[in-house]
């Protein structure tokens, strides 16, 4: 899923999809993820901070990347 030309995006519900590659790097303005049963391996949030909901239910293989978040 390429949200790239979308940079005013602020909610993404994408659950539920076959979706393997997310990139959400430029999307700063993301308040609400949910990309939940989606075979997703990597996923990284350090740059969506002001993500306010997020749910990642049923990503057994994800390595989420969330280290500026506190």
């Amino acid at each position: 899923l390429n949200t790239a030309g979308n940079t005013g995006l602020t909610s993404l519900y994408c659950q539920h999809n076959q979706i393997s590659s997310l990139n959400l790097t430029v999307n700063a303005n993301l308040h609400s993820l949910n990309c939940s049963n989606n075979p997703l391996t990597n996923l990284d949030l350090s740059n969506n901070l002001s993500l306010s909901s997020l749910v990642l239910n049923n990503l057994p293989n994800v390595n989420a990347e969330l280290s500026k978040h506190s």
